[in-house]
Parts: C-alpha cells; structure tokens; sequence
C-alpha cells in the first residue's frame, strides 16, 4: 500500500476522531458525502484536490497537514534532494518546492528554472509577507513597482511582496532563482494538486 495515501488515511481520521465527529458530522461539515470519505481514511481512493480541501476545511486544518512527508515532518521537516516536491511546468517554466511540510509554516522557499523569454505573466504578482529573492544562474530581470533590478547570479533582492512585482529571463540562457516568501496559496494548490495527480496515477496503474 502507498506509504503516503496510507498516512493521508490515517491523519484524517486522527483529526476526525480528535473532533469527536463521526464521519456523517464531517460529511456535514465538508459536503463530502460519508462513503468518501470512509474510504479516504481506509486509504482505498485517493481524493482530488478539490475533496482534499473540502474535508480539511472541515477538519480546519491546511491541506498540507494530511500530505506530510511524516509524523515529525509537523515540527521539524527533512527533504532529500531526490524527494524535491515539484509543482510541474507552466509555460515551460519549472517551479520546484524546497521546503517541506512544516506545521502552520511563516514562510515558503522554491527554486524557479525559466528558459529565455520566459517570466512571471501578465499580471504583477501581489501577496502577503516579505520576498527574498537570489539569482543562482543566468539573469533575471525584475520590476517592483516603478522600479526595475537585473538580478545576475549571487545578486539578491528583499522586499515586501504585497508591491506590485513581476520578473522575466531577459538573456540567452536558461536563468535559476530562489524565492523565499510567504507565497500567494494558488502557489500551494498547484503543488498539492500535482502531488495529487501523481498519486492518483500511480493508484490506477
């Protein structure tokens, strides 16, 4: 049995336990039916995203919670670099997730690989926290508000993230950061959501 559907299982149904609500209770609270729910805790489905969130509202719990790497993962949280979580590629841009699975954590860290031309999107990105942000390789050129920064490996840029702020590789090579932040939740759910599908994959294999 998947080691990491058997935990999600197992946690959901401490939490539940915990909150003395039988699975018709959670079923209220989550608007997942109590069939699904049952099977989710005896680790015979893997739920998508979307019921995933659903129950862990429930539980008022974050998602992350249910699909730690392990028990001690909530206090202190160890990551092999071959067990990097990755959130896949967008527009051919590959955003890897180097922390792990810290209980209620302050801050996130992600490791960004864009090819030329590549950046950020249309639109400014905006959130909540502080954003650190060091170049590893190539050049990445950044704008927070009306300013602009060329960030070229060893450079590094601090600064409140709910500025207006975007970036582009505006060079010939593929360019490599760093970005620790408290990072906008549509980052999360990518994540989680891909972690997911893998799963989901591997169960129907």
């Amino acid at each position: 049995m998947d080691r990491e559907l058997k935990l999600l299982g197992t946690r959901m149904k401490a939490c539940r336990e915990e909150e003395s609500l039988t699975l018709v209770d959670l079923a209220g609270r989550s608007g997942v039916a109590p069939s699904t729910i049952q099977k989710i805790e005896k680790s015979q489905m893997v739920p998508t995203i979307a019921v995933l969130m659903k129950i862990a509202s429930g539980l008022k719990r974050r998602v992350s919670y249910f699909i730690g790497d392990d028990e001690g993962s909530l206090e202190i949280a160890y990551r092999e670099a071959k067990r990097r979580s990755s959130m896949g590629t967008t527009n051919k841009i590959r955003i890897e997730r180097l922390a792990a699975d810290l209980r209620a954590p302050d801050f996130d860290a992600y490791e960004i690989i864009m090819p030329p031309g590549k950046s950020s999107g249309r639109e400014p990105l905006r959130h909540r926290g502080d954003e650190l942000t060091i170049c590893l390789e190539g050049q990445v050129d950044f704008q927070i508000g009306d300013r602009r920064f060329l960030l070229r490996p060893g450079d590094s840029l601090h600064f409140k993230s709910s500025l207006p702020h975007s970036w582009r590789n505006s060079a010939k090579r593929t360019a490599r950061m760093i970005v620790v932040a408290s990072m906008p939740r549509s980052f999360q759910d990518a994540e989680i959501e891909e972690r997911m599908t893998r799963r989901r994959r591997a169960s129907t294999a």
